[in-house]
């Protein structure tokens, strides 16, 4: 068994299997360029075929400005453009940096809670009207506030075990996106917070990420569903509204300032993934930015788009040229600038440092590897610590067949694979690949190897 850091807080592609496979060496150091690029290398989902061809139009990126750099998985992002504040979630650093969206300096790194400790997997922000700020603390199972100061002001929905990985605030509610499968809406003001309405269910929902409420809508990236669905906040309840599917592993969702839905694509399996802009009633996709690595975006009154990736160490910034460009200020370019469409993940002047890796699980197996007449297999996973366990199982040929993820605790974990696909209906017998990701706060850890189906 061999564990692997690597950067990634969605499943990986059949590249990375391969790699492991054919080079079992390749990784075993925080991984290169080289590395990163085989993640998007082969297929691995895709929506129903009865989605058929989705247009393409100008789906070129605008030209590269810069990078904001010394990101580990740079995550959700939100623009505070009275302020010129850009905040991003440093997932793996276990901090926000915020930079200022026309000078590109950094303004500060917020890591600290007070006396309730650090920020633990900061993967998503937002900011109500006031300029506060609310990260959604994965690590932490809660969502931080901070003042327009940065200044540490409570955690919401502490102590609930959830999962959060997204989160919203609108006047004096604030909107929480689970791994559980539910939204929950918390209302208060200043320190204290309390749940005041649930949205969608499992039943629904497949691993939301971002969320956004305009008017009475709230829009919620349905990532394993490959949609983006809403629920009127009015009217709480489980079963939302399809606003748009055949997506491709959606993740991000913004408003650009002329009214449009900003939506990452974030993992097709393929080079490349997408950043695309559609009409305010989603009826047309009006642009597709074609990009290596995409996890959020946002776009300021001058046009630049900032756009994140859970595989970079950057957040890269281009140039405007969109509907908010038709007289665009003209902003400094730092020296080291490089006009290239798409910039590399990994700039060369990466300065920052990574966490060092911490090995989180003492052991990881499948029971049992080989299958027969229907048994379920167990996967148990011993962890030293709490964190993220994600369990993918893919065909030979690379096609996600399953994925399942928990919040793990320290000692043993068990994940139970029922011998069906995403969809819930049976597999054929045969030989599977499983990948098992490790995600806490020393980095991710990797373990992979294979079952066998007998039916």
């Amino acid at each position: 068994m061999r564990f692997t850091y690597f950067p990634r807080y969605l499943g990986m592609s059949l590249g990375f299997l391969i790699a492991l496979t054919q080079a079992p060496t390749a990784f075993a150091q925080s991984p290169s360029v080289g590395a990163l690029s085989l993640i998007r290398s082969m297929a691995v989902t895709v929506p129903s075929a009865s989605c058929g061809a989705t247009p393409v139009p100008g789906a070129v990126c605008c030209p590269g400005l810069t990078s904001l750099n010394g990101f580990v998985a740079s995550g959700g992002m939100v623009l505070d453009n009275s302020r010129n504040r850009l905040y991003a979630a440093d997932f793996e650093n276990n901090r926000v940096q915020v930079f200022d969206n026309q000078t590109f300096g950094q303004l500060k790194l917020i890591t600290s809670l007070g006396a309730q400790g650090s920020l633990n997997l900061p993967v998503d922000t937002a900011l109500d009207a006031d300029g506060n700020l609310y990260v959604a603390d994965l690590g932490n199972e809660t969502v931080e506030k901070f003042d327009s100061n940065y200044n540490y002001v409570c955690s919401i929905a502490a102590g609930k075990g959830l999962s959060i990985v997204g989160v919203w605030a609108d006047g004096s509610s604030v909107y929480l996106a689970t791994m559980q499968n539910y939204i929950y809406r918390y209302t208060g003001s200043g320190a204290s917070y309390s749940a005041s309405a649930t949205f969608g269910s499992p039943a629904y929902l497949n691993h939301p990420n971002e969320i956004l409420k305009s008017g009475d809508w709230l829009y919620v990236t349905d990532t394993y569903n490959n949609r983006v669905v809403k629920f009127n906040t009015n009217s709480p309840g489980p079963s939302p509204l399809l606003v748009k599917g055949c997506l491709l592993i959606p993740t991000g969702i913004r408003l650009a300032p002329d009214g449009d839905f900003i939506v990452e694509e974030s993992d097709n399996g393929s080079y490349p993934a997408y950043v695309d802009v559609f009409s305010p009633d989603f009826s047309t996709l009006k642009s597709r930015c074609v990009f290596q690595d995409t996890w959020s975006a946002v776009e300021d009154t001058a046009g630049k788009m900032f756009i994140s990736g859970m595989n970079s160490f950057s957040v890269t910034v281009l140039q405007s040229c969109g509907s908010a460009a038709s007289s665009p200020t003209a902003t400094p370019q730092p020296s080291t600038f490089t006009p290239t469409p798409t910039l590399t993940p990994v700039p060369a002047s990466l300065t920052a440092t990574p966490t060092p890796v911490i090995l989180q699980a003492k052991s990881a197996r499948a029971l049992p590897n080989v299958s027969k007449n229907g048994q379920p297999i167990q996967f148990n996973v011993n962890l030293t610590q709490k964190a993220l366990i994600r369990l993918s199982l893919y065909t030979p040929t690379g096609e996600l067949v399953y994925q399942a993820q928990v919040m793990g605790q320290a000692g043993s974990n068990d994940l139970t694979w029922k011998l069906v696909n995403r969809a819930g209906a049976p597999v054929a017998s045969g030989l599977y690949i499983y990948v098992i990701q490790i995600m806490g706060p020393g980095g991710v850890s990797v373990e992979k190897g294979q079952v066998m189906l007998i039916h």
